[in-house]
């Protein structure tokens, strides 16, 4: 078996470093993806939560502003409507079409 010569050799241990440091710093990149996308994550969970408590919020105050009391209440106070008087209120016969 005949002896490589001194250049071959070190191109072949040259290719061998290369690749391992290729190998390397994908792991690097890899690992830094995974960080990466773990921060975005916890920042959308936390975006998720204030979401969340805001629509709480705003159907709480939704049912509080559309209360029939507190209608009936700004109907009589602002608009100064009161209950229908006899005669006042009509009955409609809804007509079903056929298709």
């Amino acid at each position: 078996m005949p002896h490589s010569s001194p250049a071959r050799r070190w191109l072949g241990h040259g290719l061998v470093a290369l690749l391992g440091l290729g190998l390397v710093c994908g792991q690097i990149w890899t690992r830094l993806q995974v960080v990466a996308t773990g921060y975005a994550l916890s920042d959308t969970r936390h975006l998720l939560q204030t979401l969340e408590a805001e629509q709480r919020r705003l159907e709480a105050e939704w049912s509080r502003l559309t209360a029939s009391g507190r209608l009936t209440q700004l109907a009589r106070q602002r608009l100064g409507l009161g209950l229908p008087r006899a005669g006042q209120v009509k009955q409609v016969k809804t007509v079903r079409q056929e298709r």
